[in-house]
């Protein structure tokens, strides 16, 4: 006895006019062939009837499919065919992400599938079982450092016994920072990992500056941020987000993001304020005003004392909104 078209290793049983195949599972809308049952005719050279069932558990009471055919007479032997058309639909997804990656598929939050990149980067789930209609798939990665990309979201409309491929997926860069907190002139390494040989496209804001990077054969990325590019930005928040382009024009989304703050060493220039400023009376007025408001903003995205309502080194939108709060009261 033998199959063709099926996945697994075929287990063939005989229970009184019943001959079950068990222990393999096929894709809808794959052709299956199967050879070698034989069976004792009660009635030699007349033809007869033959039900074909196709059944979730191996005890064939979940019935997916069902038809009837009709066993005929050829030469010595009596053949039987049919066909049954399954209404479930399959997928295969496939893409790159950074080699070795563990890579999975998830639908509604619930993960269906798991693989390990190759050492391409290269990555495919056929997965089939899947009701006809629309789908929305999460495919997401992390690498041998544990670093994670962002989630690439996949929408499809699958029809009834079909096969949909999607292919050329790009995983996002996963992305770590050498440091949080540095002064303008310091250098900042971004470093992570993608699939190898293509390009990294780096991005900081705010102001929105934007670089540039290669993975290397392995899939690594590193980039240095230089002191002369470091002692243009002012002292503040920062965050940084990159992308990946293959050298065929594939284009992943953007990776997950990453935060640095640019502080100023304490100089004679930054003396603290010469009152109390949390309530935002920043010129010592005991009003919070127009004027206070003035100062706050010729401060803003540095680290000054006088403005710094809330102390914690930076001039920002919770030093403004404290401002509000105690504006002319």
């Amino acid at each position: 006895n033998s199959t063709e078209g099926t996945y697994g290793s075929p287990i063939f049983s005989v229970s009184g006019k019943t001959a079950a195949i068990t222990n393999v599972s096929i894709l809808p809308g794959i052709s299956i062939r199967i050879t070698g049952i034989t069976a004792t005719n009660p009635q030699p050279h007349t033809s007869y009837g033959v039900v074909i069932r196709v059944a979730e558990d191996a005890a064939g009471t979940v019935v997916r499919n069902q038809t009837t055919t009709e066993a005929t007479l050829g030469g010595s032997y009596i053949t039987a065919s049919a066909s049954i058309i399954s209404s479930q639909s399959s997928i295969n997804i496939s893409g790159f992400t950074s080699p070795s990656a563990f890579t999975s598929i998830s639908e509604n939050g619930n993960i269906i599938g798991t693989t390990v990149a190759g050492t391409s980067g290269s990555f495919s789930f056929p997965l089939s079982g899947f009701d006809p209609g629309n789908h929305t798939l999460s495919v997401s990665s992390v690498d041998l450092q544990s670093l994670p990309t962002s989630q690439t979201l996949i929408s499809l409309f699958l029809t009834a016994s079909t096969l949909t491929s999607i292919s050329n997926i790009l995983l996002s860069p996963t992305l770590i920072l050498d440091n949080s907190s540095i002064s303008p002139g310091d250098t900042l390494t971004l470093s992570g990992s993608a699939k190898p040989n293509s390009q990294i496209n780096l991005f900081t804001e705010s102001p929105l500056k934007s670089y540039s990077a290669s993975t290397d054969s392995n899939g690594a990325w590193n980039f240095v941020l230089n002191s002369i590019e470091t002692a243009h930005y002012n002292p503040g928040q920062y965050r940084t987000y990159g992308n990946i382009q293959d050298t065929a024009g594939n284009q992943s989304i953007v990776g997950l993001t990453r935060n640095f703050t640019v502080v100023s060493p304490f100089n004679q220039n930054n003396p603290p304020a010469s009152c109390d400023i949390s309530h935002g009376d920043l010129n010592c007025d005991s009003n919070t005003n127009l004027t206070d408001f003035s100062i706050l903003l010729f401060h803003f995205h540095t680290d000054h004392k006088v403005a710094d309502i809330n102390g914690d080194g930076t001039v920002n939108l919770t030093d403004f909104s404290i401002m509000m709060f105690y504006f002319q009261r």
